[in-house]
């Protein structure tokens, strides 16, 4: 040393450090702090050590750039899902038909803020099941007379016959009703003392008017059985029925009624005719029995289809009723609530698979394999770089 206290001769075995420098960047007493590590990777000697900083620099760069990227995708996604977590944004189901339950449900909302109205429209009424009596046809038709004069019988039977014309019978009984004229009203002749007239008398008798009388309400009787207005009144009830069904379309699906009119027509129209003709034949033959248990069976044969027609119609009634009870219970028990959080989630899924929802979640992945990858490289470089120094 010199007399002014510095160095008066080389020394190069000896180096000389800043100390400020040396507190900032390498050791300081018993510890090494975080700020000393760090400023040592940044303080590196030798080529090997540079070209690690260097590296490490660059990985360190390229995670921030990830980390960077993937936050901004996630901004962006969070905007669109706020009330929602990510992941349950992200794991919303798709529903390709959203719009068309929208619009069910917003309809639920509408019925169900509307329900006293609704549950005050009317039901449909059932077929009222008609009646067919033929009990006083087919009396008349089976009532014969057994009271009459054989002999007088038997002679105005061999006239009839003789002379073999239709209706000849109900034609001499209408003459004969005129009473008791001395003459005949046909041709003026004296009727006293003929025997035939005489055998009339007998024949066409108190008894045989009563039930020529009988037979001729027949025709009444049968058309009032079988009278098309039957058919007509379940025809415009079914009608009926079928508009108020119509009218709970808009509210629940329905299979319409059916009322198959022209087999109805038809059976009715066979037993007006068998009827009919059966009266035909009892105005010919008035003293006979006409009509038989097969006639009888037929009839109510027929009958019977035309009441499995009005039993079919009013099956397919009672269902349409029972749809709409249903229909009216299910109504009572909305919840507009309810329907309203239906409807959010189903807003939910519309925004979760727009395309540009599912770009982001795309870049959102690409970003996270990045963001790990970036991670990984940056770490690798870390323990190399320790290595060196």
């Amino acid at each position: 040393m010199g007399s002014h206290q510095s160095w008066d001769v080389e020394r190069p075995e000896l180096l000389v450090f800043d100390a400020d420098f040396v507190e900032q960047n390498v050791y300081a007493g018993g510890q090494v702090t975080a700020d000393q590590r760090k400023n040592l990777l940044q303080f590196a000697l030798g080529e090997n050590a540079v070209v690690a900083q260097q590296e490490y620099d660059l990985a360190d760069n390229n995670a921030k750039i990830a980390v960077s990227s993937l936050r901004e995708t996630s901004d962006q996604l969070e905007v669109l899902h706020r009330g929602l977590t990510q992941t349950q944004f992200e794991r919303i189901a798709e529903v390709v038909d959203a719009d068309d339950q929208i619009s069910v449900l917003n309809g639920k909302i509408a019925e169900a803020q509307n329900i006293g109205l609704i549950q005050a429209k009317a039901l449909p009424q059932k077929l009222v099941t008609p009646t067919l009596n033929v009990d006083d046809v087919f009396n008349i038709l089976s009532t014969s007379l057994e009271n009459i004069d054989l002999a007088a019988e038997q002679q105005v039977k061999e006239h009839l016959n003789i002379h073999n014309k239709n209706r000849l019978e109900k034609w001499i009984s209408d003459g004969h009703a005129y009473g008791d004229e001395g003459n005949c009203l046909y041709c003026n002749q004296p009727l006293e003392g003929v025997e035939l007239i005489q055998s009339y008398r007998s024949y066409f008798n108190q008894d045989y008017n009563q039930l020529k009388s009988d037979v001729s309400r027949l025709k009444g009787l049968i058309n009032a059985s079988c009278s098309n207005e039957i058919i007509d009144r379940l025809k415009s009830r079914f009608e009926t029925a079928s508009a108020v069904i119509d009218g709970w379309q808009e509210h629940v699906e329905i299979t319409p009624p059916t009322f198959d009119e022209s087999s109805a027509r038809d059976a009715f129209s066979s037993i007006g005719n068998l009827l009919n003709t059966l009266r035909e034949s009892k105005e010919v033959n008035l003293l006979d029995s006409v009509g038989s248990g097969v006639d009888r069976n037929e009839v109510d044969r027929k009958w019977q289809e035309v009441l499995d027609i009005v039993v079919a119609c009013n099956d397919s009634i009672s269902n349409a009723i029972a749809v709409i009870a249903d229909y009216k219970n299910n109504l009572a028990a909305l919840s507009i609530d309810n329907l309203r959080n239906q409807i959010r989630d189903l807003e939910w899924a519309k925004i979760r698979y727009r395309q540009d929802v599912k770009d982001l979640f795309s870049q959102l992945a690409l970003d996270k394999r990045q963001d790990v990858a970036a991670k990984a490289e940056k770490q690798t470089k870390k323990d190399a770089l320790n290595q060196i120094m």
